[in-house]
């Protein structure tokens, strides 16, 4: 039976507001290997095809202006956000993220440097939603991205005031469920050319 997307509101907040300084380029415009379609597209339509309701992109300022300079064609559920503060670190582009997230929403939390999400492992996040206040993906028995939070815990991220909190150490006041899946993609971090090349066996093109 395949798997199905549960009857209730789901968002998604991709976090792509850091200065990329290891990479040297921004991490959202990078190609998805060999397709031509960069890893902040690729993002999206999987989980446009998840049936996501929407989604929050958040950037810096100089990635929002690459952006409107390029005019990526993105589906009508996606809002760009701009991190104003993106020295405060990643807690607080989640702060950022979530309050333009829609009330009682479930939230994805989704970082741009592992773009390897599939339709497969987003949907049986899904199905196991209610399971606990936190669902996390886990290849042999090793957790990793993206997240599933409930909404309280949304209401919980939002209101804290350690900005520069730590996610994995805020996280583990709430139960939390570990779903299998099927490949090590979801322990991805690709921050250099060097990650780049390992996880796709392609250097990143030159300009």
């Amino acid at each position: 039976m395949p798997l199905m997307r549960p009857p209730l509101p789901v968002s998604c907040i991709i976090l792509s507001a850091g200065d990329s300084g290891r990479m040297g380029t921004h991490k959202a415009l990078l190609p998805f290997g060999r397709e031509k379609i960069t890893f902040l597209e690729q993002i999206i339509k999987t989980y446009h095809q998840a049936g996501v309701d929407e989604m929050v992109v958040v950037v810096n300022s100089s990635l929002l202006m690459l952006m409107n300079e390029l005019n990526p064609d993105l589906p009508g559920n996606v809002q760009i956000v701009e991190n104003l503060h993106p020295e405060k670190g990643r807690f607080y582009s989640l702060q950022t993220g979530l309050k333009h997230v829609s009330t009682g929403s479930f939230v994805f939390i989704q970082n741009i440097d592992n773009p390897f999400i599939d339709k497969e492992t987003a949907l049986k996040m899904l199905e196991n939603m209610n399971r606990a206040m936190i669902v996390l993906p886990a290849f042999s028995g090793k957790t990793g991205h993206p997240l599933l939070v409930h909404p309280k815990v949304c209401e919980k991220i939002i209101m804290s005031e350690s900005s520069e909190a730590r996610l994995d150490h805020f996280i583990q006041d709430f139960s939390a469920a570990k779903i299998e899946v099927a490949h090590g993609h979801i322990l991805a971090n690709i921050n250099t050319p060097e990650d780049y090349e390992r996880w796709f066996n392609l250097r990143i093109p030159s300009k």
